[in-house]
């Protein structure tokens, strides 16, 4: 989704996804002078260091197309939280049944977590949770942060993908001792007050995860192809629209039908 320089201070820390000096495709404008980046075209012109990745043949251009984004960003985030929590005795929850919420169900289920929770207002994307390995959970849409509100559930690991901070006390509340509690890829409107004891108390780790490196894109192609069989994938994404035909994409694409709208270059629709 992005470039990276090699060469400052975060690429040369491991932290690619961080890169000072990255391009991402689609985010600049012609006037910024990054050149022709954008997604809704026939072509695209890749620039030094963008990490390419081959799709394997039995996972299909619309399954992979969210690969570099949504579900890049889970396997970062469930790579941290598996490398330090313990396999056989954990329990997850996730803030948010979007396409990284359902990405994630199946990412922790795979990893062998014994359950994962997965939260959210609405009972129509609770709809496809245990299709993808997680035990759907409805919330209040006006949350609280009281606790008597969800199903008691103490977690090792909370995944907000959400980007609500009235989730925050719950999650708090819900985590054990030593638990771990990542933020990913959202952006938090407004500025409230976190219980800074609580995580004292519990020994809590947070960790933001903003993007991916090299190794996630390639981890999640692969996550794919050896789930392909198992999880239904094609049913998050729309059938691809022609690039003529955008302003209808985008008309389905509020309708909230789909966790993608698909849109491909005329000349591959043939493919």
């Amino acid at each position: 989704m992005s470039d990276n320089c090699e060469s400052c201070v975060m690429c040369k820390s491991d932290m690619q996804e961080c890169c000072l000096c990255k391009n991402r495709y689609g985010s600049s404008g012609l006037s910024a002078g990054t050149g022709l980046n954008g997604c809704f075209a026939t072509h695209m012109v890749l620039k030094k260091g963008t990490e390419v990745v081959c799709v394997p043949k039995n996972v299909s251009d619309i399954v992979a197309s969210p690969a570099n984004c949504a579900l890049s960003t889970m396997v970062h985030a469930v790579n941290f939280a598996t490398s330090n929590s313990k396999l056989k005795q954990s329990v997850a929850i996730i803030q948010g049944a979007n396409l990284m919420g359902l990405y994630g169900c199946a990412l922790l289920h795979e990893a062998g977590f014994l359950k994962v929770y997965c939260h959210d207002i609405s009972r129509e994307r609770l709809r496809l949770v245990p299709r993808f390995g997680g035990i759907p959970v409805l919330v209040e849409k006006e949350y609280d942060g009281s606790h008597s509100q969800i199903e008691e559930s103490k977690a090792d690991v909370v995944i907000d993908v959400c980007g609500h901070w009235d989730v925050i006390p719950y999650a708090l509340h819900a985590l054990c001792h030593r638990g771990i509690y990542i933020f990913v890829g959202t952006t938090y409107e407004e500025n409230k007050s976190i219980n800074i004891d609580t995580i004292l108390n519990k020994c809590i780790t947070i960790r933001g995860i903003q993007g991916y490196k090299s190794i996630h894109l390639k981890n999640a192609v692969d996550f794919l192809s050896k789930t392909a069989h198992k999880y239904p994938y094609e049913s998050l994404i729309s059938s691809p629209f022609p690039l003529q035909d955008f302003h209808s994409a985008v008309v389905l694409a509020r309708t909230k039908r789909y966790y993608r709208t698909a849109v491909k270059p005329s000349h591959l629709l043939s493919e």
